[in-house]
């Protein structure tokens, strides 16, 4: 019996030595198991924020890198604009006064009166203003600069040793008005060999020459202060802000608030608490191809005197000798990570007491205490899953998972709601039900998703709609499986938004016809199909009287006749024809595979119409004068000298009495 005794209780004792053991053992494996799980997928959360806000910010700057270079190219387009605009103000001035006064004053008392009224005129912030000449007597007759005033200018010679008057001269000679670019003096700046464009117009009555220009310069840096206005009257996005800073490191915009006060001020020594020289380390990576990202330590807006990670993508704009940039804070995540590793800990702690519990209790309350840790770990393995699909689910991008198929296996909420679905239609389908390459061609074959790529595709959400979007995808192995992770983001709005843009560039505010540019784009694209065959015929016209109107009126009576009378033009046209406002009260009207002699019946019967419409003013009487001229061999003629006869065809009306059509 006491041998027995003894065998039950080294029995019971090996028993419970083998369940300390084992529970030691069990638990110490549990925890190191479940804390590498959680590391594992600590970092894999951080990489995978960390790289979706590389793209977010690097996409901020883009966006903003690609605005400022679209303004660079408008730059020669903005100058010639402006002084062409000018220089027609100008000559429809010395218009008025020539009406005015001839026959009442001689040629030399109205030229005298040109001259006073011109002479004075500044615009641009008062760095434009007028200058011309008397083509026949070879010197200038008014000018900024009181020295040229009445010289013989003709054999001046510019920086460049070109005959700059003389050659403005002989180009208003030849072709009636045009740019002219030269190297000349810039007040404020040393030197003459600044670049400058002008525009000359000859005014024939005359034989006067006029002409305004600007620097480049000047207008460059007009489109400078306007893009760095735009950023610094922006609103951070929820920390996240666009700055602009130059080579020497002084600050030139922000849309942070707090930073504003320091703009103008150089930040090139400005250093973290870990001694990086933030400003002159952003210049090194910005001027890479394609920019760069940094990683410091800096002040978040809300968290005074309080430094904490940050990264910022950076880069340069070619030939400004500035630096955009934008970045993220990256404590956010790092606190999820913190609070969930203490979750953690305080977990462990717990279990580690418990296991210690059981060591000193019965075989019964082990197992009893085996199931309340089991309950313990399935209440955290709930809590680890609730974490990271919140996580994933606070992303607006849609993210699926799919199979080598494409057939959608998992998605966030995102995914189901950007395309109209529930959760459980997803389940059934394939990321190739949703993919159409073509809108004109809905049967087109659909382009296989490859995975580590960037594109833009089309998706069809289940109401029929369509919808552009950004798919980000790469292809991993999950339990020996190879499967398709895939990123989706909506960018509808913005291809309406480029859509838009498009369209303003080629269309005339004021009237909804094309502008000038877009019209003579499509009049070249015209001209490469006329032949002796197919003719076609160009029509230039102006509302008579115009300013008479806008003076009697008023410009809101003006811009009406000009809308109601784009319509009119616009409805008596044909759906092959070609109408745009070629400036002020002129438009162009291009006729396709049209005879001389049907354009001039399609263009009576137009000015007829006109003529006879009944306008919201009762004494008001509309009328146009038109040039018309027939091209049948454009290699003859280049697309500015068959602009140009119809334009001469259009005064040529305008002096026979307006209200007609002279034909050539």
């Amino acid at each position: 019996m006491r041998n027995l005794r003894k065998i039950g209780k080294s029995f019971r004792y090996t028993v419970l030595f083998i369940v300390i053991i084992n529970i030691l053992f069990i638990g110490g494996v549990w925890i190191y198991s479940t804390y590498n799980y959680f590391n594992e997928e600590s970092e894999k959360i951080k990489q995978e924020y960390t790289l979706r806000e590389k793209m977010r910010v690097k996409d901020a700057v883009n966006q903003v890198i690609e605005r400022i270079e679209y303004h660079k190219s408008e730059t020669e387009k903005i100058l010639d604009k402006r002084i062409k605009e000018r220089a027609y103000e100008a000559h429809d001035m010395a218009v008025v006064i020539y009406e005015k006064y001839k026959g009442d004053k001689s040629d030399e008392e109205i030229e005298k009166l040109i001259k006073e009224t011109l002479e004075v005129i500044r615009f641009n912030d008062g760095r434009g203003y007028y200058f011309g000449g008397n083509i026949n007597k070879g010197k200038l007759l008014f000018t900024s600069n009181p020295d040229y005033v009445g010289e013989m200018v003709l054999d001046y010679r510019g920086a460049d040793g070109r005959y700059i008057f003389r050659e403005m001269v002989d180009l208003v000679k030849e072709k009636g008005e045009g740019f002219y670019e030269y190297m000349w003096a810039k007040p404020g700046d040393t030197g003459y060999d600044h670049r400058k464009k002008s525009f000359l117009k000859l005014f024939k009555p005359l034989n006067l020459w006029i002409g305004t220009g600007a620097y480049f310069k000047d207008v460059e840096e007009d489109i400078k202060k306007d893009i760095l206005n735009e950023i610094t009257h922006r609103s951070p996005d929820n920390g996240k802000y666009i700055f602009v800073l130059d080579f020497s490191g002084k600050l030139l915009a922000t849309e942070d608030i707090d930073q504003k006060k320091d703009i103008g001020e150089n930040l090139w020594e400005l250093k973290d608490d870990n001694d990086i020289k933030i400003v002159q380390e952003l210049k090194k990576i910005s001027v890479k191809p394609q920019g760069g990202f940094l990683n410091y330590n800096w002040i978040k807006p809300g968290d005074e005197n309080k430094e904490v990670p940050k990264m910022t993508f950076v880069r340069a704009v070619d030939g400004w000798e500035w630096m955009v940039g934008t970045g993220v804070y990256l404590d956010d995540i790092d606190k999820t990570i913190s609070t969930n590793k203490k979750i953690l800990m305080d977990q462990m702690k717990e279990i580690l007491m418990e296991i210690s519990l059981f060591i000193f209790l019965m075989g019964g309350i082990i197992f009893l205490s085996e199931f309340y840790v089991m309950k313990k770990v399935k209440r955290f393995i709930d809590e680890s899953e609730t974490i990271y699909e919140t996580l994933i689910n606070l992303s607006l991008d849609g993210i699926y998972l799919g199979n080598e198929k494409g057939e959608i296996e998992d998605c966030n909420i995102s995914a189901y709601k950007m395309l109209g679905y529930t959760r459980e239609e997803l389940d059934t389908l394939s990321l190739y039900d949703f993919q159409k390459n073509n809108l004109d061609d809905l049967s087109a074959p659909k382009d296989i998703i490859t995975g580590d790529s960037y594109e833009e595709r089309i998706f069809k959400k289940k109401n029929g709609k369509f919808i552009f979007i950004e798919l980000n995808s790469k292809y991993v192995k999950l339990n020996n499986k190879k499967m398709l992770i895939a990123f989706v983001r909506d960018i509808t709005n913005r291809k309406k938004m480029e859509k838009r843009l498009i369209e303003l560039s080629i269309t005339d505010g004021l009237t909804g016809l094309s502008n000038r540019r877009h019209l003579l784009n499509q009049l070249e694209v015209k001209l490469k199909e006329v032949n002796a065959e197919k003719p076609l015929c160009i029509s230039m016209i102006d509302i008579d009287h115009f300013k008479k109107i806008n003076d009697t009126l008023g410009h809101c009576a003006g811009d009406e006749v000009l809308k109601e009378f784009a319509r009119i033009l616009t409805g008596n046209l044909r759906k092959t024809d070609l109408i745009g406002r070629y400036g002020g009260e002129e438009f162009l009207i291009v006729l396709p595979d049209t005879s001389l002699e049907e354009a001039e019946k399609l263009m009576e019967k137009i000015r007829l119409k006109v003529y006879n419409s009944s306008w919201k003013y009762p004494e008001l009487r509309v009328s146009f004068s038109g040039g018309l001229s027939e091209v049948n061999d454009p290699k003859n003629m280049s697309l500015e000298n068959i602009v140009i006869k119809v334009d001469e065809l259009l005064y040529k009306a305008k002096e026979g009495g307006r209200n007609k059509i002279e034909v050539s």
